[in-house]
């Protein structure tokens, strides 16, 4: 941030709390800055992962007000209320295809379940928005690809909040098991629980 307090997105990108939200390193980042230099985020879902979102978002607003609230989205309207009363001014959508067309919109937070996270995420890139999806970004390998070419075609940011693989812990294992310190590996064991497959790509 520099000395003259003109806070610019990418500012907000790098340092969020909300965990590097949107990448600032893509060409994305840069544009648009408006007369106010603020990014104007709409969160989707507003379920735990996303009232926690809005939590961080409002946060980080309280001393760099670079980042603006426009749009919050969740089909259960109890859900709606509660997130509408901590942002008043932003407005409020049952649908995340009405979200997806506004022209304001810079970028995207999704927080839905599960298997809605690489449909939205394609729909919003193809709206030009840049996107923060919540783990998974999606179901299948097939459904990665397609993201991921999408972005790189449509020259979106998209960033997945991954946010334990960035705690120093894991960085710390790897060190000790790179070091040999606990000799050879030869298991590893993990699990594996989400959602059904409802809301998947169409093939």
């Amino acid at each position: 941030m520099n000395s003259s307090n003109n806070v610019s997105r990418r500012n907000f990108l790098k340092t969020s709390t909300v965990g590097g939200a949107l990448l600032a390193t893509a060409p994305a980042a840069t544009r648009a800055l408006g007369a106010n230099d603020r990014l104007n985020v709409a969160l989707i879902g507003l379920g735990a992962r996303g009232s926690s979102l809005l939590e961080l978002v409002l946060e980080h607003r309280k001393n760099k007000p670079d980042v603006e609230i426009v749009a919050l989205c969740d089909v259960y309207q109890k859900r709606l209320n509660v997130a509408a009363a901590k942002a008043p001014r932003a407005k409020t959508y049952v649908h995340h295809q009405d979200v997806l067309a506004r022209s304001d919109v810079d970028a995207v937070f999704i927080a839905t379940p599960d298997h809605w996270h690489a449909l939205i995420t394609l729909a919003a890139m193809e709206n030009g928005k840049d996107v923060y999806v919540e783990k998974p970004m999606t179901h299948t390998v097939e459904e990665s690809k397609e993201v991921a070419h999408k972005a790189k075609e449509l020259k979106r940011i998209v960033q997945v909040g991954v946010q334990g693989l960035s705690w120093t812990r894991w960085h710390k294992i790897r060190e000790i098991v790179q070091s040999g310190m606990i000799g050879q590996v030869v298991a590893v064991q993990g699990t594996y629980s989400r959602n059904a497959s409802r809301g998947r790509l169409e093939r």
